[in-house]
């Protein structure tokens, strides 16, 4: 298993913009991608930054992604971002031995699309252990 970050600059007043497109476009074309596990999305409080959290089966699975779908996903959210986004890719080193409860993933949704402190939902469930690659 295998994780890679996207760490982005985000233009002023964009942080709701930036989420609906998460939800309505970026997470359902994730979800069609073989090898998806799971992506979740922080932003730094007063919104001028994001980290993008994606985890995929293989380390072939991240990388088609990124090679043939992650372009697409670029230009969806291009309007409110400042820069480049640096992406880096991760092993995982640790993950529970469940998985978070759907309720969970939809509750972590609803707080990013409506503004809410997201971390609320996500200390309800479980948390995973990442090793940059260097």
């Amino acid at each position: 298993m295998v994780a890679r970050t996207v760490r982005m600059q985000l233009k002023p007043n964009r942080v709701a913009e930036f989420t609906r497109t998460l939800a309505h476009a970026i997470i359902p074309l994730l979800r069609q991608q073989p090898g998806f596990q799971d992506e979740m999305a922080f932003v730094v409080p007063g919104g001028t930054a994001a980290v993008r959290l994606s985890v995929w089966d293989q380390q072939e699975d991240a990388e088609a992604y990124a090679r043939d779908t992650d372009p697409h996903v670029l230009q969806a959210v291009a309007n409110v971002l400042e820069g480049t986004p640096q992406v880096d890719p991760y092993a995982v080193s640790n993950r529970p031995s469940t998985r978070a409860p759907r309720a969970l993933l939809s509750d972590v949704d609803r707080a990013l699309l409506c503004g809410e402190a997201a971390m609320s939902a996500l200390t309800r469930g479980h948390w995973c252990c990442f090793l940059r690659e260097n």
